[in-house]
């Protein structure tokens, strides 16, 4: 047991004294800012028109089934 716990020590040594290169801050730091962002302007209507279709499908399947329990509620409504 005392093997398994000096091996795990002396790795945990060898992940504390990895360092990363200085440069390299620098270099991620250019290569975001140099980075173009692409615009797309139709990000607002892709889950809009995803939506308008899913509700017109669950409408077209099941227009039976609104029409009769509108019938109903409306019937009941009726004075």
């Amino acid at each position: 047991m005392n093997s398994i716990e000096q091996k795990l020590l002396e790795e945990q040594k060898k992940l504390t004294d990895i360092t990363a290169p200085p440069e390299l801050e620098q270099r991620l730091a250019q290569a975001l800012y140099a980075k173009q962002v692409k615009f797309f302007p139709f990000k607002r209507w892709v889950p809009l028109s995803v939506a308008a279709i899913v509700l017109v499908i669950f409408i077209t399947y099941q227009s039976n089934a609104i029409a009769y329990y509108g019938k109903k509620l409306l019937g009941l409504l009726r004075l």
